[in-house]
């Protein structure tokens, strides 16, 4: 129990706060005492409450962007003020003003970037971010051909039948190539990821590998294209 200066009355050292942390020692005041001592000095001095305030908000919750360097309060620990300034923070600007991602690459080359906690392809929430949703079973394309590009002028929406025209149109599949699978299990793969399917869903069900799937369903609207 201690005494308090202001109030006379006993009360538990919980009640009165800590001065020192290291040391353990506390302050003579009790708590009560304090909050109506700095209550009654806000009311006379206003004008001094708010260079306080201000100062105490640029300390410990404004922050510069990293990107475009303007204030801002986050909401967690980021750095940067917009989705938009942490992607243009990870480019860098190649020929024909293609925005290269510098972060982390999947398998296939494209970048991997993260929105609204969800991992997702760069160039997909570049698209997102600079021009708007998605519709269901459309694809995010490139005009460029560089598959690690972002820039929102080099991207448009299509269908899989669109890209595999883009992709026979610009050399950039490979005919060769035999498969193993057949032709109906093409098919059936095509229809599962139409229906909703993830490849991952649809690799378990046929006892596939994950990356094969993508290839047997292009393979299957390879012969399904209307001219």
């Amino acid at each position: 129990m201690k005494k308090c200066i202001k109030c006379g009355w006993k009360k538990e050292n919980e009640k009165f706060q800590l001065r020192n942390k290291k040391t353990g020692c506390r302050r003579n005041e009790c708590q009560d005492c304090t909050n109506k001592r700095i209550s009654e000095w806000c009311k006379k001095n206003p004008e001094r409450k708010k260079q306080i305030y201000e100062r105490f908000y640029e300390k410990h919750f404004e922050h510069h962007c990293k990107q475009c360097g303007i204030k801002f309060k986050p909401n967690s620990q980021s750095i940067f003020c917009s989705k938009k300034c942490n992607l243009l923070h990870n480019i860098k600007i190649g020929e024909n003003d293609c925005w290269i991602w510098q972060n982390s690459l999947n398998e296939s080359g494209y970048g991997k970037s993260c929105l609204n906690g969800d991992q997702e392809a760069a160039h997909r929430v570049s698209y997102k971010i600079f021009k708007g949703k998605i519709e269901k079973k459309l694809q995010v394309l490139h005009k460029c051909d560089v598959r690690s590009c972002i820039n929102p002028d080099h991207l448009y929406l299509g269908t899989q039948k669109d890209n595999i025209r883009d992709m026979d149109e610009r050399g950039r599949r490979n005919r060769n190539r035999k498969s193993k699978y057949s032709m109906k299990i093409c098919k059936k793969c095509s229809e599962l990821h139409d229906n909703g399917f993830t490849y991952l869903e649809i690799s378990k069900k046929f006892k596939i590998c994950f990356s094969t799937v993508p290839s047997l369903i292009n393979r299957f609207l390879k012969f399904n294209v209307s001219d």
